[in-house]
């Protein structure tokens, strides 16, 4: 497959992702359309920092919706992607997203992270095998600016 056929394919697939989980308060989230990005047994891991590094529990897909589906419903969030590094191998893709949440489009940043996105193609699409993520910093330096 040619690498730009590729990333304008992941490109929707991100599109979505993000798509999905952004909205006004209390404004449905599009987990029908969220759920058909993944594997089925595919995993999450929300990497917080501790004393020791960095600690997260991996969760489902189910997982993630009732654990945040709370944040969703009293709060205006809107997130989107400012920079990416893809690397393609085959039927295999890892994708670095870096994105910034805001209350609304263009406002200003609240949070900043970066998604680290495991893909594969099957059956003539890409699915999201694993996304692992941590926000506004890490032990290496602070994460860019959303216009950097």
């Amino acid at each position: 497959m040619e690498s730009s056929v590729a990333e304008r394919e992941l490109d929707a697939v991100l599109a979505t992702l993000y798509g999905a989980v952004s909205g006004p308060a209390g404004a449905a989230r599009d987990w029908t359309a969220l759920a058909s990005l993944f594997h089925p047994s595919a995993r999450l891991l929300c990497l917080d920092a501790g004393v020791d590094g960095y600690d997260g529990a991996a969760m489902t897909l189910d997982d993630y919706r009732r654990t945040r589906s709370p944040f969703f419903d009293s709060t205006d969030f809107h997130e989107t992607e400012f920079r990416r590094e893809t690397h393609l191998q085959g039927p295999l893709a890892l994708v670095y997203s870096w994105y910034a949440g805001r209350r609304r489009p263009g406002g200003e940043d609240l949070v900043r992270g970066v998604n680290a996105i495991q893909l594969c193609r099957q059956r003539g699409r890409w699915v999201i095998l694993s996304v692992a993520w941590y926000r506004d910093h890490d032990a290496v330096g602070p994460l860019p600016r959303a216009h950097e």
